[in-house]
Order: C-alpha cells, then structure tokens, then sequence
C-alpha cells in the first residue's frame, strides 16, 4: 500500500493547482511560434516554390542550368526571400534544343518547356542563367524565344547572367539586349565574379558553396534594380 494518504494526494495536487494559478502566465510555456515559410520543392518537379514573403510583395521567376541549380544544392535562397519565387534549375539543361543528361541520368525539360509548364507562376520579373550547354549558333534564337514568351506571359522584364568562358553567347546577349529597348536586362555575373575563383569550383562555372549565396545576392540586388525602374 502506498504511504501517502488520499487525502495527502488531494493536498499535494491542490498545493500543485495553487502553484500554477500564483505565477500563470509567466511559469506557463509559451505555445511555440509557427514555423517560418520555407520554399517547398512540387511533386514530381524540382520547382522551388516560396509564398513566405506575404501576398503584397513582388513574385520573381528564376529558370537555369547546373550554375543556377547551386542555390538549390546549397539552399541559399535567403537573399531572395524578400520577394515570393518560383524556381526551376537543373543540370544540363538547354534553353531551346534537347537538353544533355546531366549528373543525375537524365535530360530534363528545357528553359521554354519549364518556362511553358509554370505560365502565370513566373511573377513579375523572370531571371535567366543560361547558355553554357546551348551551341552558340542557336543562342540568339533562345534568347529570342525566351523573350517572346516572356511577353506573352505578361512579364514585365527579363534579366539574364552572363556566364563564365563563354564569350560568344555573352557577346549574342549583349546585342540582344541593345535591340530590345530595356526589356531584356543583362547582369553581368562573369564581370562581377572574374576576380573571386573562390566562388566557383574548379571548372570556373560552376558555382561553389561559397559563392551561392554571392550568386543569390547578386540577383536579388539585380532583381530590386529592376523593380525599382519604372
């Protein structure tokens, strides 16, 4: 039998109750906060897809290759947070003709085709990281159809990467971009990294752990200038 009476038990729980009611709220825990928005990958899809920016704020698309897909491999989308997104980069990707198999087996769907599959998902201004597994005697025409479709999309504005060791195809998007009257922004990521081989691996493409969160700055930074122009 135990040692303690019933009647102590009642005295022990109302010295308890008595307790909790003298220092409530202060002695109770908090109900824990909710979870921060996180970007979230659809089924079926490696689209990135972040609402956590609130429903006033801007919807930014961003579509590319292997050099984008490092914000993805490093999550290091914060520098973008400050806007909703909707994100789609994979590797080998082509921005026109059929894409390459990459490192995980397969060729995945091409810039236009993504870029058709999330109509009305790509926000207000769409970023570009393409061009390096594209043959430079078809890039224009990417560029080109990109731009088209982006108009039909009703995008405001399309911005576009330049990339490293691939003269030519920063050459076409630079003409490009000087017959389009403002509507294809070109961001130059190949100047602006040039002198920190620490934020690409050893291939000088490719975007290291170090350098993805440079790479999202830098489009967020691009992406504001943007916004901010009339």
């Amino acid at each position: 039998m135990s040692s303690i009476s019933h009647a102590s038990r009642w005295s022990l729980a109302a010295i308890a109750l008595t307790l909790i009611s003298s220092c409530a709220p202060s002695c109770v825990p908090a109900p824990a906060p909710p979870p921060a928005a996180t970007p979230t990958i659809q089924p079926g899809t490696l689209t990135v897809v972040y609402d956590g920016a609130g429903p006033d704020a801007a919807r930014i698309g961003l579509i590319g290759d292997s050099t984008m897909a490092a914000l993805r491999w490093a999550n290091a989308y914060a520098p973008l947070e400050r806007w909703n997104f909707t994100y789609d980069a994979e590797a080998c990707r082509r921005t026109i003709t059929p894409s390459c198999h990459g490192s995980d087996g397969y060729a995945p769907a091409t810039a236009i085709d993504t870029m058709r599959r999330l109509s009305g998902r790509l926000g207000t201004v769409l970023v570009m990281m393409m061009g390096a597994n594209d043959p430079a005697n078809r890039f224009g025409e990417a560029i080109d159809t990109i731009v088209a479709e982006a108009h039909a999309q009703g995008i405001r504005t399309v911005i576009w990467l330049t990339i490293h060791g691939f003269d030519e195809q920063n050459a076409i998007l630079a003409e490009r971009a000087a017959q389009d009257g403002g509507y294809l922004v070109v961001a130059d990521w190949a100047g602006y990294s040039d002198d920190h081989p620490e934020w690409t691996i050893s291939d000088h493409l490719h975007i290291s752990a170090a350098g993805a969160p440079v790479l999202a700055q830098f489009i967020a930074d691009n992406v504001a200038q943007v916004l901010v122009t009339p």
